[in-house]
């Protein structure tokens, strides 16, 4: 495992401790959580626009159909 070092401001790192200790995780452990969760959203966003941008392609191929 790799780690990184990132300066928060103390009221925010107050604010992820508390979430933390809500949680029964340390502060590592829920901020990886966290970085998870953001990246599997960012995927997903990714591969959705993806797929609607080969769909608009698509619609305009139905669409020509129906005009035949």
């Amino acid at each position: 495992m790799n780690a990184i070092t990132i300066y928060v401001p103390e009221d925010l790192q107050e604010k992820m401790q508390e979430i933390a200790d809500a949680e029964g995780m340390s502060l590592d452990a829920l901020l990886v959580d966290y970085s998870a969760h953001m990246i599997k959203h960012y995927e997903a966003n990714k591969l959705f626009l993806e797929m609607k941008a080969r769909g608009e392609t698509e619609v305009d191929k139905a669409l020509e159909l129906l005009r035949r």
